[in-house]
């Protein structure tokens, strides 16, 4: 599972769902449901959220160690959040790799 401090960071810059929303081009209710964990936001939208936000994707979105599948097994119960972050940790360990 994927928590975040969405709603934490945006009241530390005294903004509204409504602001964040319109900045990243957006429905509110998308905000919303990000900040209650009904709905991930895509990498690029994390990316530029962290980044209005004066924050790292990291400290903006936390996966949980004990959630990550271990190599080999059954992801098909596990969050299609975390899986498109963990596809994308993958390719950027390829790419930092070369």
């Amino acid at each position: 599972m994927v928590d975040n401090r969405i709603k934490e960071y945006r009241k530390k810059l005294n903004k509204q769902q409504i602001d964040l929303a319109r900045a990243l081009n957006i429905d509110r209710k998308t905000i919303g449901r990000y900040e209650n964990e009904k709905s991930c936001p895509t990498l690029e939208i994390g990316l530029l959220m962290a980044r209005m936000l004066h924050t790292t994707v990291e400290e903006l979105f936390i996966l949980k160690p004990d959630h990550i599948p271990a190599q080999g097994s059954d992801a098909g119960d596990q969050s299609a959040c975390r899986d498109e972050i963990l596809i994308e940790v993958t390719r950027n360990e390829r790419i930092s790799a070369k």
